[in-house]
């Protein structure tokens, strides 16, 4: 057994050596630890600190961005709308615009009156007109302002006009609207040197029961002679100033009468008029599900496969079509009312219309009436392509 004294001996000097060595190693090595500690948390408080000043920074940026983007819209809207430019759209994209503009420019300027100067733009083949409103399509003034209304679409060259109202007022009075046609007619020819409505045939159709539209009126008015087939103990419209008088005028106003040669070789273009009332599209459909699979026309078009029961939008109109039930697709909607709503108009023919809307029929003029047709021949008919 060792004594104490030799346990407190000193150690030789390679273990003193081999002490302090150790002893060194383990410092430098607690210091390396704290110093990379400390360059950690320095690393990830300078970290902190970018990322806030980079989240800053485009909180800043963005805001600046949205702001002035919002401050250059309205500059610019001011400045189209100053400009009488607005129908442009500059929202769109400047593209946009510049493509609408040289649209506009290729059919006509927009600056001029309908018909009066310049080229038209190509109108649309059919028309709906919708008044919303129960009290104004009652009103006996709605009738002559449709009148007029048909009157401007004939001379645009519109070929077929939906007139609809949810009660069918329109529908009840097609002998007065005809009546009305025809005494807007005489009235354009007589107040105005510039606007000469070309002669035109009109055939007003009602729907039946099960959907087929069927021809209620049919006149002629316009061009070179105006005239209605009257029934019995039905006054001509226009008869209510005297026989002479009415030469009077037209020697006034026709320097030669046309010959018989001329007169034969007047074309009346033909406009149909369909009155609707709400239903009358549905009629048709409802039809086609009650005879499903039964042939129709000479063709024998049936609506629908009966085993599979099969069918296409096609195949649909098709055999609409062969029972004379079909209605055509509108390309324009104009909507009279203070609301904006179609009030039951059939939604089958109104998949690619283009709507405008106007407060009331009553303001509605011939300038306004041209400003929708110029509208409608710039707007980019894709059809969802």
């Amino acid at each position: 057994v060792r004594s104490t004294w030799q346990k407190r001996q000193p150690r030789s000097r390679e273990g003193l050596a081999a002490s302090r060595v150790g002893h060194g190693t383990r410092r430098r090595f607690r210091s390396t630890r704290a110093m990379e500690r400390a360059a950690r948390a320095r690393l990830a408080s300078a970290v902190s600190s970018a990322s806030w000043f980079v989240a800053r920074a485009l909180w800043v940026v963005l805001h600046v961005f949205l702001w002035t983007r919002s401050a250059g819209r309205a500059a610019v809207d001011r400045a189209f709308r100053v400009s009488g430019l607005a129908f442009l759209e500059p929202r769109r994209g400047l593209a946009f615009c510049a493509r609408k503009l040289r649209r506009a420019l290729e059919v006509g300027s927009f600056k001029t009156p309908w018909a009066d100067h310049g080229e038209r733009p190509p109108p649309p083949r059919t028309l709906a007109v919708i008044v919303n409103d129960p009290d104004e399509a009652s009103s006996s003034r709605c009738l002559a302002d449709i009148a007029r209304v048909l009157v401007w679409a004939a001379d645009a060259g519109i070929r077929h006009v939906s007139l609809y109202d949810q009660d069918g007022c329109i529908r009840a009075r097609a002998s007065r609207l005809a009546e009305l046609v025809v005494r807007a007619t005489v009235r354009a020819e007589s107040e105005s040197a510039h606007f000469a409505p070309p002669a035109s045939a009109y055939a007003f159709r009602r729907a039946n029961g099960d959907g087929a539209m069927k021809t209620v009126e049919r006149f002629e008015c316009g061009g070179k002679a105006t005239r209605r087939p009257s029934r019995r103990g039905e006054r001509n419209p226009t008869s209510n100033e005297s026989e002479t008088a009415r030469n009077r005028k037209e020697s006034a106003r026709v320097p030669s009468p046309p010959s018989a040669s001329a007169d034969k070789a007047e074309t009346h273009a033909s406009t149909t008029v369909d009155l609707l009332r709400a239903g009358d599209g549905a009629a048709a459909l409802l039809d086609a599900a009650r005879r499903w699979g039964e042939p129709a026309g000479p063709l024998g078009i049936v609506a629908g496969d009966p085993e599979t029961g099969e069918t296409s939008v096609a195949q649909l109109e098709a055999w609409m079509a062969a029972n004379g039930s079909l209605l055509p697709v509108v390309e324009v909607t104009v909507v009279f009312g203070k609301h904006f709503h179609l009030a039951g108009y059939p939604p089958w023919q109104l998949h690619k219309t283009e709507m405008y809307r106007l407060r009331s029929l009553s303001t509605f003029s011939r300038s306004k009436f041209g400003d929708v047709l110029r509208e409608y021949a710039g707007v980019s008919k894709r059809h969802g392509k």
